[in-house]
This record gives C-alpha cells, sequence and structure tokens, in this order.
C-alpha cells in the first residue's frame, strides 16, 4: 500500500537521523573527555560545549521532527484531493468514450464523418465533426485535466498537436482540388458537372476516391491517437484509485 510505503520511508529517515544524532553525540562525549581527561580547558568551557552540543542535537531532532510532520501534511493533503482528481478523469473518460462511439458507429457507415464534397463545384469543406474534435473537444477536456496532474495534461496537448496535423492533409486536398476546379471552369465554363465528357467523369470519380481515402487516414489518424489519449488516462486513474486505497 503507499500508505505503508510512505511510513516506511519516514521509519528509514527517523532511524538515520537518531543514528547521527547518536554519532555526533558519541563524538562530543569523547571530545568532552579527551578535554577532561587532560585538562586541556577550563569547566565552564567544558560545560559551555556540553550546552551547545545539546543545543545543536536538541535542533536536528526539532528540524526531523518538522519534517515529518510537513511531509505527512502533504501526504494527507494529497490524499484528500484524490477524490476530486478521479471525478475529473472519469468526465474527461466519459466525453473520449462518445467520441470512441461516433468514430465506431462511422467506420460501418457509407457517409462522410469529416469532409464534405461537394463534386459539382469540386470543393471541399471540414465538418463540425472535425471542428469539434480537433477544436472543441480539447476544451472541454482541458477543463477537466487541469485539475488532475501535468502528465494527463501534457498528454492532451499531445494529442491535440497530433489531430490537428490532420489539417494538412486538408490543406493539400484543397489545394489539389483547386488546379482542378480551375481546369473544369476553363473547359466546360461555369455548367462543369452536366457537361463532363466520360473520360472527365473518370476524373472525377478518381477525385471522389481520393476524397474517400484521405478522409479514413484522418479518420484512423484521429482514432489512434484519443484511443493512446484513454489508455494514459486510464492508468492514471488506476493509479489514483490505488492511492486512494
Amino acid at each position: 500500500m503507499i500508505v505503508i510505503e510512505n511510513w516506511k520511508k519516514a521509519v528509514i529517515i527517523t532511524f538515520y537521523t537518531v543514528l547521527a544524532v547518536i554519532g555526533f553525540a558519541a563524538i562530543m562525549t569523547a571530545v568532552v573527555a579527551m578535554f577532561m581527561v587532560l585538562d586541556l580547558g577550563e569547566r565552564e568551557y567544558i560545560s559551555a560545549f556540553i550546552g551547545l552540543a545539546g543545543a545543536i542535537i536538541g535542533g536536528l531532532i526539532t528540524l526531523v521532527g518538522v519534517y515529518l510532520t510537513i511531509r505527512h501534511t502533504d501526504k494527507n493533503r494529497e490524499k484528500d484531493n484524490l477524490p476530486k482528481k478521479i471525478y475529473r478523469l472519469e468526465k474527461a473518460a466519459d466525453i473520449l468514450k462518445k467520441v470512441h462511439r461516433d468514430l465506431h458507429e462511422y467506420e460501418g457507415s457509407k457517409n462522410r464523418f469529416l469532409l464534405d464534397f461537394d463534386k459539382v463545384k469540386l470543393s471541399v469543406q471540414i465538418t463540425d465533426k472535425y471542428t469539434y474534435l480537433s477544436q472543441d473537444i480539447f476544451v472541454e477536456l482541458r477543463e477537466e485535466l487541469v485539475f488532475v496532474d501535468s502528465n494527463s495534461y501534457k498528454k492532451m496537448l499531445v494529442t491535440k498537436n497530433y489531430v490537428n496535423e490532420t489539417g494538412f492533409l486538408i490543406t493539400r486536398l484543397k489545394n489539389s482540388l483547386a488546379d482542378l476546379r480551375e481546369w473544369a471552369y476553363q473547359k466546360y465554363e461555369h455548367n462543369i458537372y452536366d457537361r463532363y465528357h466520360n473520360d472527365d467523369i473518370e476524373i472525377i470519380k478518381e477525385k471522389v476516391a481520393h476524397v474517400n481515402s484521405i478522409e479514413k487516414q484522418i479518420t484512423k489518424q484521429i482514432k489512434n491517437e484519443f484511443l493512446s489519449l484513454s489508455d494514459n488516462l486510464r492508468h492514471t486513474h488506476e493509479k489514483l484509485i490505488k492511492e486512494i486505497d
């Protein structure tokens, strides 16, 4: 148990401190005895020396006592805060569970989840779901994990950075579509979709397949990052549960 281990450490510290004090006292006693046997000083000096040694020993014992008291108080304060941290972790876990559920449902669906592709205008836009997964969810997680510990908060920030990196894939996709759109406008003017030649329709189908591929790639990366964050928070949760026992 964590509490027993802490007390073991306290006992060990106390033992070595007492041992040091006894050693110091033995040395002082030997010095005083030497002064008395060899008659190296006045008795007043010897008495003052004994008093000083006693004060030093007493001060050391007091210092150790204060240190152990402060340490014990800090441990009790940390233990009292454990339920709040566990509660915050569980709220963060609930947020992530909803994300995992949404991602799982998407994998079995033919509908797009993160990208909205307009094959008439040859344009792609991010959905509200992508905005939530790349921005809003981290606001919700931050409000919980800021009260847990620095490691959980740091892991959340790392996850946010990795998720936001998927934005580069979307940017490249938009640039690619812009080039295709410019070509189509030049060839068909504005009514591009209804006037595609058969060969051109194949080009559009390829682009649709490319958009689908990018969407799956982004979804997989986001899913893996949130799974990693969930695992990290679960381990932290288990650790805090052990400490509260």
